[in-house]
Order: structure tokens, then sequence, then C-alpha cells
């Protein structure tokens, strides 16, 4: 029901992730198939999605609700950032060994298409965790079809 979400753009979903329990138990339901390619891993894919499986993905151990993901293709860009307050490059020099040092750093961003960070509540050079978790620091900027990413909270059985 999820997809319907997205109305008639449900077709760029391509990806589900989702928690170890929750693969564990639709693989009891016997509803993970397996794609064997000529070489390399066989992968799981639930209706026709590819599946990822990450523990990482939210878990609320109070209620059992799982946080399992639908992805469209190519949602999440990468991009090189530069923060106020960020030193780009800068030397250093070590004269009891002869040598010198040219430094460059880099803030390579992962960021999903359709939203923009406003970081509203950010108080250091880069935003912690905790402030990208904040949907206050964030605003839509697409239409709610043309984002291609879906939460869906769910308990297993």
């Amino acid at each position: 029901d999820a997809k319907q979400l997205l109305g008639d753009a449900f077709g760029q979903l391509a990806v589900i992730v989702m928690h170890s329990a929750v693969y564990t138990e639709l693989q009891k339901q016997d509803l993970i198939t397996y794609i064997r390619p000529s070489s390399g891993t066989p992968f799981g894919e639930y209706w026709g999605y590819s599946v990822i499986v990450d523990d990482s993905t939210p878990f609320d151990p109070a209620t059992g609700t799982y946080s399992t993901f639908l992805l469209a293709e190519g949602v999440i860009g990468r991009g090189d950032g530069t923060p106020v307050d960020f030193t780009q490059a800068e030397t250093c020099r070590d004269g009891l060994k002869g040598e010198d040092y040219l430094i460059f750093r880099k803030s390579l961003i992962l960021h999903p298409y359709g939203v923009s960070f406003v970081g509203n509540n950010v108080t250091g050079v880069s935003p912690t965790n905790a402030e990208l978790k904040n949907g206050e620091n964030w605003v839509r900027v697409f239409d709610n079809k043309n984002i291609g990413m879906l939460e869906i909270r769910h308990t297993v059985s």
C-alpha cells in the first residue's frame, strides 16, 4: 500500500532496505526469491525489489516497530561541499625532516534528492547525526511522488 503514495510514479521503486529480523521473517514465509547471476554472489528480491539488509535501519524495541524503506534508483546523490569556516587547503612543514606537506580537505555529501537541508538548528561547522535526523532542518522541494523514498513502519509477528 505504501507504494501507492507515489501514484503513477511507483514504477521508479527498485530497492527495499530492511532490518535482518524483517528479512529473516520474510525468508521463513518464503517471500524472498534469489537471483543467481552467472558470476558473483546471489542476491535476494522481494516482490521484484532488490533487497538490502542493514541492521542500522530504525527499530524501536519498546514498540517492536521496524522501519523498512522503498527507494527508487538514483534517489541519493553525491556531491562535494564546503562548510562555512572549513579550511580547504593548508601547508605544513616539518623542518627537522626537511619535509613540506600540502593538505587538502574535502567534504563529501550524500544527499536524498527531493529534499533540501536548510540547517536551521545546526550549531557547528557541519551538522551532527542528531542535527541531520531533526526534520526541522529539512524542507521538501519536490512533490512527494517525485522524491522516490518511502518509509514503512511495521512490526514482525
